[in-house]
């Protein structure tokens, strides 16, 4: 039986719960043909999926001392399972003796029988790629390495850690998955070869996110939603500028912004709430913070129009396709978003949404307020938006797919 390892950050967490979603459906479409085992850096804060077993989670102690310790203990262990593995380790010239006694030689440990025993080994990230790759290099695995990348992987990661920071992998790697054509370009320009960098789109269980009729009565209250985690590649600020100006034309308005931030961007949450008040939106706009997975549907649920203003923040983070606009077209919700990475490939201008330019919102203001003073057009893009999913996004196809290329991949 053919086996596949994935390797992943920190499992589940609710900011990636489409990656959980994506796994699982791989998984029922292998038809009980693939053997699939799962080895995460960390645990997260969202239930695991009952399709997702043998999971193991790295553990290393947050006590240097401790680590000392039981990295002589590790070493002596592989001096005796393997010990050209080991000497390779110690030898690797691309790590310093620090690192590989406090931090490597326990990835090594965690990792070796995930490489020797696998026959695919699928990362999904670049950066956490990258963490498996440093003790591949001395394991010496003959399983195939693929790897997904999903957006910050793409553009930020070789920028603040160099251009070589993927030189390894591009060597290494049998190939690298992207999720849309957009970033496939991008990576072939960081050095990888064309030949092995392959289109793999995301899907939506069309069945959990059900469609629903987006009916606007005009004078009635026209809600909106936005969701991501609070960084600045969101581009909540320019959302609560575009929101500021639909309300001088209808103030019958209101907008939920789904998100929690992460300690690191507490200042800049800060500022959003302070540029709330400034605009006068404390009764129209609402930061409801980090909320469950299963919750957000039902914010979509009652909610007219999703809005995703994304941009490249000054830190060069980028997104890839952000999943809650397709998440949001599954269930019937027209879009208005910004031409920013790979998001045109998720929306179809003028039938399932908008499209404004990254930081225009006064253009966003104004195909907002489209929606707002053509009614019916609401229900005639709701429609739209399922259709395009229902064509392009189905996670059964995706799944299929995938268990279909690993096949693929094995015979080759």
């Amino acid at each position: 039986m053919l086996k596949v390892s994935y390797v992943l950050g920190k499992f589940p967490v609710t900011s990636e719960s489409w990656l959980q979603e994506k796994l699982s459906w791989i998984i029922k479409e292998s038809k009980g043909d693939i053997k699939y085992s799962f080895f995460s850096f960390g645990t997260g804060n969202e239930k695991i999926d009952e399709q997702v077993k043998d999971l193991r989670f790295l553990s290393v102690p947050k006590s240097v001392t401790i680590r000392y310790f039981l990295s002589i203990f590790l070493f002596v262990k592989y001096f005796f399972i393997d010990r050209m593995a080991l000497l390779r380790f110690v030898r690797d010239k691309n790590l310093n003796i620090k690192e590989k006694i406090v931090t490597q030689i326990f990835y090594f440990d965690f990792f070796y029988d995930c490489l020797r025993s696998s026959d695919i080994v699928h990362c999904h990230f670049g950066m956490i790629a990258n963490k498996i790759l440093t003790v591949e290099r001395s394991i010496k695995s003959s399983a195939k390495i693929v790897v997904s990348f999903y957006g910050q992987d793409v553009e930020r990661y070789p920028l603040l850690k160099g251009r070589d920071y993927y030189k390894y992998m591009i060597e290494r790697s049998d190939y690298i998955l992207a999720m849309t054509n957009f970033m496939k370009k991008r990576l072939v320009t960081l050095g990888f070869d064309s030949g092995r960098v392959r289109l793999m789109r995301s899907g939506v269980d069309l069945g959990k996110y059900k469609f629903k009729n987006r009916y606007f009565y005009s004078g009635s209250i026209f809600r909106m939603v936005s969701m991501g985690r609070i960084v600045e590649k969101k581009g909540f600020d320019d959302l609560l500028k575009a929101i500021a100006l639909v309300k001088k034309m209808h103030p019958n308005i209101h907008l939920r912004i789904i998100g929690g931030a992460h300690e690191s961007w507490r200042k800049y949450e800060k500022e959003l709430f302070e540029l709330k008040k400034t605009l006068g939106l404390d009764n129209e706009v609402k930061f409801t913070g980090m909320v469950p997975h299963d919750k957000i549907g039902e914010y979509m649920d009652d909610a007219h129009l999703m809005v995703q203003l994304s941009k490249t923040g000054k830190d060069k983070d980028t997104e890839g396709l952000p999943f809650v606009i397709l998440e949001g077209q599954s269930m019937g919700l027209p879009v208005v978003a910004t031409k920013h990475a790979g998001i045109p490939e998720g929306v179809l201008d003028g039938e399932t949404g908008f499209l404004v330019e990254e930081g225009d919102y006064k253009q966003a203001a104004e195909k907002i307020k489209y929606f707002i003073n053509n009614s019916n057009e609401v229900d005639v893009f709701s429609k739209n938006a399922r259709l395009f999913m229902e064509a392009e996004f189905d996670i059964s196809k995706r799944g299929f797919e995938m268990s279909h290329f690993y096949k693929e991949l094995i015979l080759k």
